[in-house]
């Protein structure tokens, strides 16, 4: 459900007004790898925005999205390099990043 509507522009413009990504790295520390797999794919598919790439770096989603590269699922590591792929694709965001401290050491 959560994938279908990061793929719906309208929808995605609202899940992002209503705090979505937020709640989508929340859901990252999740212990069911299947909620955190949907979460990724939705982040997956609004991280392509480099609006949404920034609003997923200032919301302090880094640091999760790495914690997810530790996962033993390998879908769950595949759509975590890709949104930080996503992320790193906007040149803006890579600068907001290092300004912002956005990996922990």
């Amino acid at each position: 459900a959560l994938r279908n509507l990061s793929v719906s522009a309208d929808a995605e413009v609202k899940v992002v007004q209503e705090g979505g990504i937020p709640r989508l790295i929340e859901m990252l520390h999740s212990a069911d790898e299947s909620g955190k797999e949907q979460a990724l794919l939705a982040l997956r598919n609004f991280s392509t925005s480099p609006d949404n790439a920034s609003k997923i770096v200032r919301d302090k989603g880094l640091p999760s999205l790495v914690q997810c590269l530790r996962s033993d699922d390998d879908k769950v590591n595949e759509h975590a390099i890709v949104v930080l792929r996503n992320i790193a694709v906007h040149a803006e965001v890579d600068l907001e990043t290092a300004r912002e401290g956005g990996l922990p050491p």
